[in-house]
């Protein structure tokens, strides 16, 4: 019994980056979408002010953002568990605020982004 009241705390505190996954924000991958199809040039994010953000990355098929992140020094920890993994079929736009992801956006391959604010190492 003591076991279980041990173990319980430590199966909650590793299944929580499971929990707390970031998923795409359709309304905004829409908008951006939208904006591309509609004047087919790269789109210029400075747009999006409905959160913080400072930075933006593109992590394309097959990516694993995990390796991006220990590889970048980001901290994508609420994505790790997305489907751009296992897919071609899109991108993903990862807002950046402060070195870690905020919001993500499944974005068709064809859309194109400015690339003003893309992330660079520092």
């Amino acid at each position: 019994m003591k076991k279980a009241f041990f173990l319980l705390p430590i199966f909650i505190f590793f299944s929580c980056n499971y929990f707390f996954q970031l998923s795409s924000d359709e309304n905004l991958t829409k908008q951006i979408e939208r904006k591309f199809y509609e004047k087919k040039v790269p789109v210029d994010l400075f747009f999006i002010k409905s959160f913080e953000w400072d930075n933006y990355m593109i992590i394309g098929c097959y990516e694993n953002p995990k390796i991006v992140g220990e590889r970048e020094g980001l901290d994508l920890k609420n994505i790790y568990n997305n489907s751009i993994t296992y897919s071609d079929n899109f991108a993903l736009l990862v807002f950046l605020h402060n070195r870690k992801s905020v919001k993500i956006c499944k974005l068709d391959l064809d859309v194109k982004i400015s690339e003003d604010l893309k992330y660079n190492k520092k």
